[in-house]
């Protein structure tokens, strides 16, 4: 499951995460990290194995991970 699909349907006053974002925009982010979360649950407790693949960076990491509720859980990190 790709995190930015959620991202993506935020149409109007979507706000574009930079390093200097704004409010809104990271609180776009923690929304479009949440929904992943609870979809990602909601696949797992239906009894599918799910990936999760999204670009998460720094303290926000822990966070999401923290946010996943199923028991098995993994973390990969690529780094380019």
């Amino acid at each position: 499951m790709r995190g930015d699909i959620f991202l993506r349907m935020i149409v109007s006053g979507r706000e574009e995460v930079t390093p200097d974002a704004l409010e809104e925009a990271l609180r776009q982010l923690n929304l479009r990290y949440t929904l992943a979360a609870s979809t990602a649950d909601t696949y797992f407790g239906a009894g599918f194995t799910v990936v999760v693949q999204d670009n998460i960076l720094g303290a926000w990491l822990q966070e999401f991970v923290a946010m996943i509720q199923s028991q098995s859980l993994a973390v990969a990190l690529s780094f380019r």
